[in-house]
């Protein structure tokens, strides 16, 4: 007499395909953090950008230099406001002032060709 065997998984074979799945999962995850992490950056540095050359554009086609800026003022230059990704604020909307983001300190970088330190 023939004993039938099925054609699922032992328990052992599962753990081991969980286990592998665990491993992969563990060295994936931070990876993803951090490229998260570095988008949202150069996301913010280029917002940042964004406003610094609309208000250039502003202060080549203004006569009046000295005024803390608003959206209204750029909105013409740029078709959306920009936001942080991370849910800063912007800060240094005057002409003379360089943009810097609430939620990051990113006038020390050293990426931000252009803006002061």
């Amino acid at each position: 007499m023939k004993l039938k065997t099925s054609g699922g998984f032992t328990l052992i074979e599962m753990m081991i395909v969980v286990a592998i799945i665990a491993v992969l999962a563990a060295i994936a995850l931070p990876n993803y953090r951090t490229s998260r992490e570095e988008v949202f950056r150069k996301m913010c540095i280029s917002n940042m950008k964004e406003i610094e050359k609309a208000k250039s554009q502003y202060a080549m086609t203004s006569s009046n230099l000295d005024i803390e800026l608003t959206w209204s003022d750029l909105k013409q230059y740029i078709r959306t406001e920009p936001k942080c990704p991370q849910g800063g604020t912007y800060e240094g909307w005057s002409v003379n002032q360089p943009v810097c983001c609430s939620m990051h300190n990113w006038k020390t970088d050293p990426n931000l060709a252009g803006f002061e330190p």
